[in-house]
């Protein structure tokens, strides 16, 4: 997984609630393809 993935899963658990759903975006779009990474999270 790549540092701005790693990144748009702690922004998951921000307080703010903009940055919660454009790392939510971010993660459903990098995920439409399987990835190597997904039994890390």
């Amino acid at each position: 997984m790549d540092a701005s993935t790693e990144t748009y899963f702690k922004n998951l658990t921000s307080t703010d609630k903009e940055e919660q759903y454009v790392a939510y975006q971010k993660i459903m779009l990098v995920t439409k393809e399987p990835v190597n990474w997904a039994y890390e999270v």
